[in-house]
């Protein structure tokens, strides 16, 4: 049994959905916010309905990502029915008030020392992170102007730390920042998430995913989950 979740983001073709599912994705992320990779609500939509389609009611849990979303955002996605989870990115005030689905919170970390871009992050790891409902956390690489998919490795120290603050709250900790098929198992060693995200590192142009990335990626983890298990007998 897969213990180590993979969420794969940015979807915004139907090919590359059906591609994610097969290959075991656990979760897909859409991005309902400004973005290279964004997606209306409409074609999101269109999209997951072909997965009930071709796959029935047996897909990943379904992701609406958002930045700084108002109550009309987040009912128009409630009423949709489409989604599992909302990924807040900046919530708004006073976010918890009006969340109707589950939601987890993206947590910005500083990037790699040695990426050479600007780095931030609130020492203080914001309590509204741990007040989600979905039992989710998730970081990601801080990049200025950048709210995801900036193919930025986080640094593994902080990463650690945000991990180990979730977990003491009972979250699942989620990675995310500059993961690739070829560099993922690294990553996982070093921070040892419960589970990863992924976009930029999946595409061969923004928004659109590779096959052949798509199958090494999914391959490179549950070989890691596969060897670590192994160790462990």
């Amino acid at each position: 049994m897969n213990t180590l979740k993979v969420k794969i983001c940015g979807i915004t073709r139907c090919e590359d959905a059906v591609l994610a599912v097969e290959e075991g994705a656990d979760y897909l992320g859409f991005v309902l916010a400004p973005s290279v990779r964004q997606i209306s609500l409409e074609s999101a939509g269109v999209i997951i309905s072909r997965l009930h389609d071709r796959f029935g009611d047996v897909l990943p849990r379904m992701v609406a990502v958002v930045v700084q979303p108002d109550s009309g955002l987040l009912d128009r996605i409630a009423d949709s029915g489409l989604f599992d989870v909302l990924q807040i990115h900046k919530p708004a005030e006073p976010f918890p008030t009006y969340c109707r689905i589950p939601w987890c919170l993206s947590v910005p970390v500083p990037a790699q020392r040695d990426a050479g871009i600007v780095k931030y992050c609130n020492e203080d790891i914001d309590e509204l992170a741990f007040s989600g409902t979905a039992g989710l956390v998730l970081c990601d690489a801080a990049v200025q102007g950048v709210c995801g998919g900036s193919g930025i490795r986080v640094d593994s120290s902080a990463a650690r730390f945000v991990r180990d603050r979730a977990r003491r709250h009972g979250f699942d900790f989620i990675l995310a920042g500059g993961l690739r098929p070829e560099s993922v198992s690294v990553a996982l060693t070093e921070i040892e998430p419960d589970g990863v995200d992924v976009a930029s590192g999946l595409e061969d142009r923004p928004g659109i995913k590779s096959a052949e990335k798509i199958h090494a990626f999914m391959t490179a983890v549950r070989r890691w989950e596969s060897d670590r298990l192994n160790d462990m007998i």
